[in-house]
């Protein structure tokens, strides 16, 4: 029976993996209007900064297809996917996706029906991916009830290793003492993270909420220090820089008087040499008359 109940299981995974294919070669031959257009500028690098999808009437399937536009895209900074209905199975392709691109830094899945599966393909995803600096789940069921929280617990353990992550909101999320303490467990090896939402939880203990908070004022005290650290020196090189622009400012005035100077040498140099040439010849005709005057002189007294 059991073994039965495994292979119906397999096979209906099959059939509808077979049927989303299928919704989506669908769509792609009849991309259109808007989301065509959407389509081809994330395929062709050609986005804005931001793109969002909430004023959109998408179907599953082409929401999948334009996130998969996103794995080789490398224009787009921020993608917004708000109240879209978005299923659990659909957020952990959305992750799968993601991990492929290196170059977006904002994902806002807020008010969808996203659960433990997501939260759990959402860590697996920080664990590699080091470009994302913002994910919004605020408003998702990501303990399924209250049923399961392996999904956070493996979102938490992502965080003990990612060191890009700045802003994760977990805002009514349906967290509970599981997941509270294993994020707790996972802020105290977290110096990076400096916003982590977790209001509207109230399942969760708030010993261990506070905890974490003082966390991350720790952190994000540290984080402005390394701003400021990271102004300073930008400030520190641009005055160097200047300095060295003006050095060479005027080591390039000297050279240019230099030059002036070795101008006005070598073209006194050459006036000299015109005027005694001038001269050279000038002396040569006069010797030359006087030549001739004598000669002229001695044949006159001679006859």
């Amino acid at each position: 029976m059991e073994k039965e109940r495994l292979k119906k299981i397999e096979e209906d995974k099959r059939k509808e993996e077979a049927r989303r294919q299928q919704e989506e070669l669908q769509e792609i031959n009849t991309l259109k209007g808007k989301f065509g257009n959407m389509i081809n500028e994330l395929k062709t690098d050609n986005t804005s900064l931001e793109f969002t999808i909430s004023g959109l009437n998408l179907l599953p399937a082409q929401i999948r297809i334009l996130v998969q536009a996103t794995m080789v895209n490398q224009s787009l900074r921020s993608l917004s996917m708000i109240r879209k209905g978005i299923s659990d199975h659909d957020g952990v392709e959305i992750a799968k996706c993601l991990n492929v691109n290196q170059t977006l830094e904002s994902v806002i899945l807020e008010g969808n029906n996203l659960g433990s599966l997501t939260a759990g393909a959402v860590g697996q995803l920080l664990e590699k991916n080091h470009s994302i600096r913002v994910i919004d789940l605020e408003n998702n069921d990501l303990t399924d009830g209250g049923k399961s929280s392996k999904g956070i617990v493996t979102l938490a353990e992502a965080l003990k290793i990612n060191k890009s992550l700045l802003h994760l909101n977990l805002s009514n999320t349906n967290l509970d003492v599981i997941c509270g303490q294993a994020l707790l467990e996972a802020m105290k090896e977290n110096n990076t993270l400096i916003m982590l939402d977790l209001s509207l939880n109230t399942k969760m203990n708030l010993n261990d909420v506070r905890e974490i908070q003082k966390i991350l004022v720790a952190n994000k005290k540290e984080y402005d220090e390394e701003r400021f650290r990271e102004f300073m020196e930008r400030k520190h090189l641009r005055k160097e820089e200047d300095i060295s622009k003006i050095l060479q400012l005027k080591q390039e005035a000297k050279m240019m008087i230099k030059e002036g100077i070795n101008k006005r040498i070598e073209a006194k140099q050459m006036q000299m040499d015109e005027d005694w040439k001038t001269q050279v010849i000038y002396f040569f005709w006069i010797f030359f008359l006087i030549i001739n005057f004598g000669c002229v002189f001695c044949l006159v007294f001679w006859f």
